[in-house]
């Protein structure tokens, strides 16, 4: 197993969240390098998505971008687990201090 260097984490997340909910609906990510509960090595991307969808819709988006990313990260030999938040826009901006 190799880890993705965390420069390229950010483009991944963008590449296939595009692919996953269209190019226009994902124009940022945020992916940093975090440890799991036993200490191992974790992604968490976050993602706004506006309007992001509630209910089940929004937990399927979800899940598909989650495994488009788990999916690609695998492609290049590396078997971290990807955490995936999608956030609105106006969050994302809170969380960006804007």
């Amino acid at each position: 197993m190799r880890e993705v260097f965390v420069a390229d984490l950010a483009g991944i997340g963008r590449e296939v969240a595009q692919a996953v909910a269209g190019a226009d609906a994902v124009k940022e990510v945020e992916a940093k390098v975090g440890l799991d509960y036993e200490g191992g090595t974790v992604y968490r991307f976050a993602f706004p998505i506006d309007p992001k969808p509630d209910g089940l819709e929004g937990v399927l988006l979800r899940r598909r971008v989650s495994m488009a990313v788990r999916d690609a990260l695998m492609d290049r030999d590396d078997d971290h687990y990807p955490f995936v938040r999608l956030i609105s826009l106006a969050d994302w901006n809170m969380h960006k201090g804007e």
